[in-house]
């Protein structure tokens, strides 16, 4: 059952009256439904918008003049999303451009010792009492026309969300977290594309590589395959999977298709669609022009599992003496990062590093 009345928007006309209304207010609730199954872009199928009085359903397969929207990202409206990542993915695809002020539900909510990464189903049953349909979550969202239970469960993404935020902002402002929730949400803000350059940093198993010849191998072939996989639109493993990048990595740069194909590591039907590429890619790699660098494992480092646990601990009193929740202030990932760049062995720090909690922690993680 729909809980709020909402208003079906079809055409850019219609979009850029929609845009001009909210051009006045000063925050605006927005969700998206997207399908990406198999491509590198999602497929956009749906932008749900609320003010609190009213829910508004766009068809983004009917608007082709985003400029409206833009302008709107660009202004000082806050952006009232929930675990908002994959929103700012899909605005970013649609507009080029993403908001300059956020408010992350899900963020806020964790500040509040409510749980870590709190779905959005959860959160409305915690606050609201309300228990919401989610079996509509792997619809697709492209066909057309959409049934009156998938634009259901739409609308309710949206409609609650503006009663969760108000609450949410206000225990903030209660609970002086204000400040450094601004500071995340900012950070938020700065979404950027992933750079090819440094994709290779993603792949897991990149520690296991041995030489600076086969890190520079890998950068070029990860970066290779981020750019191809834009370019087709699929998802990267179905142009090559990771591990197959860091097996043409570790082996003598092949100077043919032939050779590629005879080292077992990629079919025939692989090498007649991208073997060329590689081998191209792979013969015109200067060494001398990577920053690659291999990653070290925290394992690997002597003393490192002593300080980081000391660090654990001391970082766990600071939590409890400002009454944050632990998950909030720190992470054992981003303990991790900040040894590996206090020790020299990273260039740069984790983006959870804000400043706020650089001042309550760093003179204790020495």
């Amino acid at each position: 059952m729909i809980l709020a009345k909402y208003q079906w928007i079809e055409g850019d006309q219609a979009f850029s009256e929609l845009c001009q209304h909210f051009s006045f207010l000063n925050w605006v609730v927005l969700d998206t439904e997207f399908v990406r199954e198999r491509t590198y872009y999602p497929g956009v199928g749906l932008l749900q918008f609320s003010d609190n009085e009213h829910c508004y359903l766009v068809d983004p397969l009917s608007i082709s003049h985003w400029q409206p929207l833009v302008e709107l990202l660009k202004s000082d409206i806050t952006w009232v999303m929930h675990a908002c990542s994959e929103d700012l993915d899909v605005l970013h695809h649609l507009t080029k451009a993403t908001p300059k002020c956020i408010f992350d539900t899900q963020v806020a909510a964790g500040f509040l010792g409510m749980g870590e990464s709190l779905g959005y189903a959860a959160l409305v049953k915690e606050m609201l009492q309300i228990d919401l349909d989610k079996s509509h979550s792997r619809t697709n969202w492209l066909a057309r026309p959409l049934s009156e239970q998938q634009l259901c469960y739409a609308v309710n993404d949206v409609c609650y969300l503006a009663k969760l935020w108000l609450d949410l902002n206000e225990r903030l402002l209660q609970r002086n977290f204000n400040d450094f929730f601004k500071e995340d949400m900012q950070k938020l803000s700065e979404w950027k594309e992933v750079d090819p350059e440094l994709a290779y940093k993603k792949i897991k198993m990149a520690w296991s590589l041995q030489s600076q010849m086969e890190i520079a191998q890998l950068q070029a072939l990860a970066s290779w395959r981020e750019k191809k996989s834009r370019i087709l639109d699929r998802v990267k493993k179905h142009i090559l999977e990771d591990e197959q990048l860091i097996a043409l990595s570790k082996l003598n740069t092949p100077t043919s298709t032939q050779e590629l194909l005879s080292l077992n590591i990629l079919n025939e039907r692989k090498i007649k669609q991208y073997g060329t590429e590689i081998v191209n890619e792979l013969n015109q790699l200067d060494i001398t022009q990577s920053n690659a660098v291999i990653p070290v494992r925290i394992i690997d480092l002597p003393g490192a599992k002593k300080t980081l646990n000391l660090w654990k601990l001391k970082a766990q009193k600071v939590a409890q003496s400002h009454g944050i929740p632990e998950r909030i202030l720190f992470s054992q990932r981003s303990l991790q990062s900040l040894y590996k760049y206090k020790q020299g062995l990273s260039k740069v720090c984790s983006t959870a590093w804000t400043d706020w909690r650089l001042k309550l922690l760093e003179s204790e993680l020495v």
